[in-house]
């Protein structure tokens, strides 16, 4: 790069992250002054490839993506920006100009009440960019150091979906954040069950019979239509399918939690029918 950063840290999240880790270190290796990664016990290489690029990594035990960002956080407030990322995605050469000179003094720099940015997230699917589906798809993830919290989704502030919350501004900058979000289909199956696991456990809404028939139409109608998801063709179509088929199965996943839990079956996964959990008298 032509000139450093005052100081941004680069903080990843990941777990087996070595079909995209490559990627994502190029993306922020030459101007970033600082890559801590926490992993959540790698078995691919992921650790070993990352010490070898000269990233810092810290081992923490999986407990959410909420307290794993929350650590990130922590663990880089020293740091006058954190620039916080998935293991799938990376910075496109557009997006690192506009956070160099957001984060350094001269011309563009972020004004002091300003205190995070919103980064546009674009997904690459199937050998594509996706122009229309999703977007835009803004996300907080340059924050300044110590100023940061962490925040979830669903009734509870608990649910699979976080967000970072700052006392101060947010403003947006221009350019790209590359999102490999899933690899094929069989990636996107696994992880729409896992996904469906984790809505159910932590309460997300949904669930009833409305839900089960009416929200997997409305998601597909919502990229297709309303996002436009026709105009990127066949990815596009495909994955508005593969969206309404994921909140099927997260929309009947809820629902069959609650309903386990109104006849006090137990929602534990691979609970048998008829072992409920019996209380002492």
């Amino acid at each position: 790069m032509r000139r450093m950063p005052t100081d941004v840290c680069a903080a990843v999240c990941s777990f087996n992250s070595m079909r995209s880790m490559p990627r994502l270190l190029d993306s922020v290796s030459g101007w970033t002054s600082r890559i801590l990664v926490v992993d959540s016990g790698s078995t691919d290489g992921t650790v070993e490839y990352c010490r070898e690029r000269g990233c810092q990594v810290i081992h923490r035990a999986w407990e959410g993506m909420l307290i794993q960002r929350a650590f990130c956080l922590e663990s880089a407030a020293q740091h006058a920006w954190i620039l916080l990322l998935d293991s799938d995605e990376s910075v496109e050469p557009d997006l690192r100009e506009a956070i160099v000179a957001a984060a350094g003094d001269g011309e563009g720099a972020a004004p002091p009440e300003v205190d995070a940015f919103q980064l546009n997230r674009k997904v690459f699917f199937e050998g594509g960019w996706l122009h229309y589906t999703f977007q835009p798809e803004y996300r907080v993830r340059l924050v300044r150091g110590g100023r940061g919290r962490v925040a979830g989704s669903g009734p509870t502030g608990r649910g699979i979906h976080d967000r970072i919350e700052v006392p101060g501004r947010v403003g947006r900058l221009q350019g790209t954040l590359r999102h490999d979000s899933w690899w094929d289909l069989e990636d996107f199956w696994t992880r729409s069950i896992r996904y469906s696991r984790d809505a159910a456990r932590t309460g997300e809404r949904g669930g009833s019979v409305a839900d089960v028939l009416v929200r997997p139409t409305l998601a597909f109608l919502k990229q297709y239509l309303l996002r436009r998801g026709f105009m990127d063709g066949w990815r596009g179509f495909l994955m508005a399918a593969m969206l309404a088929t994921g909140n099927s199965m997260k929309q009947v996943t809820i629902a069959a939690r609650r309903w386990k839990e109104r006849a006090g079956a137990s929602t534990e996964p691979g609970a048998r029918p008829g072992s409920e959990t019996r209380r002492s008298p």
